[in-house]
């Protein structure tokens, strides 16, 4: 029965995320690095470009009109401290928030934190190493991509007021380390 059961987890794990974007960086050299990231934007579109005073790596961007900010994050800011609550790592903490199939986590207290409504506000991109949470929806006051590494659980984040198909162009450009 167990074993039935990790099965289904891990069925349920990748059927339920979508493969990363295709870049879209053919002609566009990788100029603009924020930590490890590398973003291949064309320099005609950015109109403001911001390093932070932070403790953290973090800068503000103005690109095709929309405001941008790239910072690497805290497993405590990004879940705020929820994952340690519920026992989970970054990566099984913002995963169950999309599938919503964890026993273990209070959702109504997990969804209030991050403004979210329901599991549908939350798309999950995988690469065999890195995972993608894009929480969009009308009524949050900022949205949010928290960009993780499977294995260390470092977090990167990208927050501003976008929709699905802005973020995904704005994914297409990122390379990850």
């Amino acid at each position: 029965m167990r074993l039935i059961l990790i099965l289904l987890s891990i069925f349920t794990c990748t059927a339920s995320a979508s493969q990363f974007p295709q870049s879209s960086c053919s002609g566009t050299p990788y100029w603009l690095e924020v930590s490890a990231i590398k973003l291949c934007l064309e320099p005609e579109n950015v109109s403001y470009l911001n390093v932070l005073n932070s403790k953290y790596t973090s800068m503000s961007i103005v690109y095709d009109g929309r405001e941008y900010i790239f910072q690497v994050q805290t497993v405590e800011n990004a879940t705020g401290g929820l994952h340690k609550k519920y026992g989970l790592s970054a990566y099984r903490y913002f995963l169950a928030l999309a599938l919503k199939n964890n026993l273990k986590v209070d959702y109504s207290i997990a969804y209030e934190i991050h403004e979210l409504k329901s599991e549908h506000e939350i798309n999950v991109y995988e690469s065999s190493e890195w995972a993608v949470f894009t929480l969009i929806s009308n009524h949050r006051s900022f949205d949010e991509v928290f960009i993780i590494n499977k294995k260390s659980q470092s977090i990167f984040q990208i927050g501003g007021k976008f929709d699905q198909k802005t973020i995904m162009s704005l994914l297409s450009k990122v390379k990850l380390p």
